[in-house]
């Protein structure tokens, strides 16, 4: 007795066990006919962490294999016997996180997934159900981080970037950053420890904007502090421009002309002047030696007949 084994289109294997005489000829059984249908096939939870408050889990791949994924189902419970409903998912989610629990108590989770072949709703469940105990919150938890931040402004852009200054804390922490000015509150967004800056484009000019930032570390403690007033300007504040010299010398041209103008209205203008008094003795001295010249004149005999 052998097993002969067929794949049908539908995803179904058929089973059929014939017989075979002595004679080496193979008939049909008419005892066994199994059909046995393909299941979706999942790798299971990946990695979980907790905090004091929440549960992550993160999930691995899941392979339809040729079944239509109907939704996933999360289970909670306090005990493996004792599971109830928190939540469905229609899209598969890569993680699933689980928030508002109690400090230093241990959850049980179960997760079923639920698909549809041959017209007909089916399901299965992670392998085991698994414990998760959430962490103790204690004051020797690390608190959030102080920043250094740092505030350069570009025409209309203000770049804000911050620092953690020390380092006994979770460096996984978030930054929440809100914009405030004249037309109120605004939320700019949360990054990660992982980014540490943020560009504020388009802001206009003479206005004065405060920055207020809440950093929160993984087990929602939260430290609020905000930054001094800013006020932008037309031109970079880290490259202003020194207008001291281009005035001296501006004023020192403006002398240089003035004692050219005094200089040419006393010595140029009044030597051409009628009223000179030197330039009138100067013209008496000429008229006179033109008078001695006609006096004395000697007349010349320029005709020779006259000898």
């Amino acid at each position: 007795m052998y097993v002969d084994i067929s794949v049908d289109i539908g995803n179904q294997y058929y089973y059929q066990i014939k017989n075979q005489n002595r004679f080496g000829i193979s008939s049909p059984s008419n005892i066994v006919h199994i059909k046995h249908q393909i299941t979706p096939y999942f790798e299971g939870i990946k990695h979980i962490t907790s905090g004091y408050d929440y549960v992550n889990m993160q999930l691995g791949e899941l392979f339809p294999n040729g079944c239509q994924i109907v939704y996933i189902r999360l289970l909670r419970g306090d005990s493996p016997n004792n599971l109830i409903i928190i939540n469905n998912y229609s899209i598969i989610p890569r993680e699933i996180n689980d928030s508002g629990l109690s400090e230093n108590t241990e959850y049980y989770y179960d997760i079923s997934f639920y698909y549809i072949i041959n017209d007909d709703v089916e399901s299965f469940h992670l392998d085991e159900i698994i414990s998760i105990k959430t962490k103790e919150k204690t004051v020797m938890n690390p608190p959030p981080p102080n920043l250094d931040v740092f505030i350069e402004i570009r025409n209309n852009t203000i770049i804000i970037s911050w620092f953690a200054n020390d380092t006994m804390y979770d460096e996984h922490f978030f930054v929440h950053i809100y914009r405030n000015s004249v037309m109120g509150e605004q939320y700019l967004g949360n990054f990660s420890h992982e980014v540490n800056y943020y560009i504020d484009i388009n802001i206009s000019s003479d206005i004065k904007y405060s920055y207020k930032f809440i950093v929160c570390n993984n087990f929602g403690d939260e430290k609020i502090f905000n930054t001094t007033d800013v006020r932008i300007s037309s031109y970079s504040s880290t490259k202003k421009i020194n207008y001291s010299i281009p005035i001296l010398l501006i004023i020192i041209l403006i002398m240089i002309m003035g004692a050219i103008i005094v200089f040419y209205k006393k010595h140029i203008i009044c030597l051409s002047s009628k009223d000179n008094p030197i330039r009138e003795n100067v013209e008496n001295d000429v008229s006179m030696i033109h008078q001695d010249n006609d006096q004395n004149h000697i007349p010349i005999i320029q005709d020779n007949k006259d000898r």
